[in-house]
This record gives C-alpha cells, sequence and structure tokens, in this order.
C-alpha cells in the first residue's frame, strides 16, 4: 500500500507537500508566519486620523468626512466584527485565533490581552495550528488581513514583474514572480522558484517572447 502523501492546503494548485504531520508546506508555513510578524509591525502604525492634504482649505460648519480614518480605527479596535468596507478587523481577528488556541490546548489567558500576548501564542503554537484542519482558513485570514493593513499604513503592495517559466511533467507554473528585496532577482509567489544570473537572463528573454 503506498503512503498518502499530504499536498498543501493553503497551495494546493502547486505540487508542494507537507512533512511532519503538518497540512501547510515549508513555503506557506514560513509565509503565515511573515504575516504574523508583520502585522505586529504594522498596525502600531497605523494612523487614527486623517492626514490633511496641503491643498484642503477650512471651511465652515461641520464636515461632512471624518477625521477619524475609519480604516485604521476598524483594524485596530478589539470590538470590530466584519463590515462590508474593510471585512475582518485585524487585532479583533488575531484575538480570536489566539482565544481559539488558548481553549483548544489549555493555555490561561493574559489578565491583559495585547497584540503581543495574542500574536504571541499564535507564534509559539505554530506548529500545532498548521496540523488542524482550519489550518488552511486561518491562513487565508492572515494573508487578507496582511494586505488591507499593509495597504491601510500606506506601504505599496508590490506588482509582479513577469510569470515563473518552471516547468513540471504535467504542467507549467506560470505564477507571479516578485523581485527580491535586495534586488538580486526575483522569486515566483507559487513554486518559489528563485530567478537571479543567467537564470533570470532566460526568464526575461521568455518574457520577451511571450
Amino acid at each position: 500500500m503506498s503512503e498518502h502523501v499530504q499536498t498543501c492546503v493553503v497551495c494546493p494548485h502547486n505540487p508542494k507537500h507537507a512533512t511532519g504531520g503538518a497540512l501547510v508546506c515549508f513555503d506557506c508555513s514560513n509565509r503565515i508566519l511573515r504575516h504574523l510578524r508583520e502585522l505586529e509591525d504594522y498596525l502600531p502604525t497605523l494612523p487614527l486620523i486623517k492626514a490633511r492634504k496641503t491643498t484642503e482649505r477650512g471651511s465652515p460648519g461641520f464636515r461632512s468626512t471624518p477625521p477619524l480614518d475609519l480604516t485604521a480605527v476598524h483594524h485596530t479596535d478589539w470590538r470590530s466584527a466584519w463590515d462590508d468596507t474593510d471585512g475582518h478587523g485585524a487585532i479583533a481577528t488575531l484575538h480570536s485565533w489566539a482565544r481559539l488556541v488558548r481553549e483548544d490546548r489549555g493555555l490561561e489567558p493574559p489578565d491583559t490581552a495585547t497584540l503581543t500576548s495574542e500574536a504571541g501564542v499564535l507564534r509559539t503554537q505554530h506548529q500545532w495550528i498548521v496540523c488542524q484542519p482550519w489550518a488552511d482558513e486561518y491562513a487565508h485570514e492572515l494573508r487578507h488581513l496582511h494586505g488591507a493593513v499593509r495597504a491601510a499604513a500606506g506601504d505599496a503592495v508590490p506588482r509582479p514583474v513577469g510569470r515563473c517559466i518552471k516547468v513540471w511533467p504535467d504542467r507549467d507554473c506560470g505564477g507571479s514572480v516578485f523581485e527580491l528585496d535586495d534586488a538580486s532577482g526575483v522569486k515566483c509567489a507559487s513554486c518559489g522558484e528563485t530567478y537571479a544570473g543567467t537564470s533570470l537572463i532566460h526568464l526575461r528573454l521568455a518574457q520577451e517572447a511571450s
């Protein structure tokens, strides 16, 4: 009887395998941790008051637009629920997941919940989390929150610079490739293939030919 091979539940369209009892592959596992870490970095920086444009002139009476940045408030308020504009609130969602983990693991909650305490328990329990049947939902929510909070912080989302040309026996990858932080090459967001040196030249030639 052949041994069951667990395919990553976060990127099922890729031929990546999860190991060690996890339901998530190595790359997706690291991506979840990165999203969590960067949410910790971004959330405290969100400006709750809208910056006034330098060309804006004062006007008498009440303003039609509130001075508060409602998106920032939504993501930093522990009481935020889903809304059609901003979706789930970031801190409220992290708190919800942290509470679930503590209940399932029999962990005592802190006297006062903070961003650090909630992100901390999600990070320390990460190896257990990626083995749970809801790991894909957790990863999806963190990815969505990361993009929303990053945009609210005014950090431009990187744009793809091309398509991956890696080929498997049964299919082509075709995933989006993005420039690496150190500008040494590019990396596919789907399969993790990195292009640098001569492989980067081949990638560029393939983009020009397509």
